[in-house]
């Protein structure tokens, strides 16, 4: 709840403020501006906390739901590719940047910039991230024995149960054993 609290109020702090009806000194201006970010980085921590531990609840459904897997396994691509990516875009343009509208931002910089960025992440990740994964899946099973994958799907056999006097199963697997290491 109190995360819910300060992930509101790092939103709708300012409503007044941004419809010009009250004019705010620097100190509120300059406190809401330091306290805001703390609290939604507060907030975003505490769902991600809630959703490892399980207290998630529909937040959890949401977020696991497996149509998000292809994107959050893209997302770090693009995250590494996006900067290049607008570079690129901006310095195609035959004119100096102006500010026009949010619109025109939206639509000639954003969205293309994401999707050219996620392609991109896409290319980047059956390049290097996948192969990467494979050749440490290879590495692994060969320096950690007990970690191989192989060893995963055998079938484990029950333990029997001992019946009668113990000293003679014992005795029984001793001579079996050092019979199977005769041959």
């Amino acid at each position: 709840m109190l995360a819910t609290a300060m992930a509101l109020s790092a939103i709708f702090a300012i409503h007044t403020y941004m419809l010009n009806s009250s004019n705010w000194s620097e100190f509120p201006r300059s406190l809401y501006q330091n306290l805001s970010r703390i609290g939604w980085a507060i907030a975003v921590c505490w769902v991600v906390i809630a959703n490892h531990v399980g207290w998630g609840g529909p937040i959890n459904d949401f977020m696991s739901y497996p149509l998000w897997q292809p994107l959050g396994r893209l997302s770090y691509c693009a995250y590494i590719v996006h900067y290049f990516t607008l570079e690129w875009f901006i310095n195609l343009q035959d004119r100096p940047r102006h500010y026009i509208s949010v619109l025109y931002c939206l639509l000639y910089y954003a969205i293309p910039v994401t999707v050219c960025a996620y392609f991109f992440a896409f290319w980047w990740s059956c390049a290097f991230e996948v192969s990467f994964i494979k050749l440490e899946k290879i590495l692994i099973d060969a320096l950690l024995p007990g970690s191989n994958r192989s060893n995963r799907n055998q079938k484990v056999e029950p333990v029997r149960e001992r019946t009668g006097d113990w000293e003679a199963d014992d005795s029984k697997k001793l001579e079996s054993d050092t019979h199977d290491q005769r041959l």
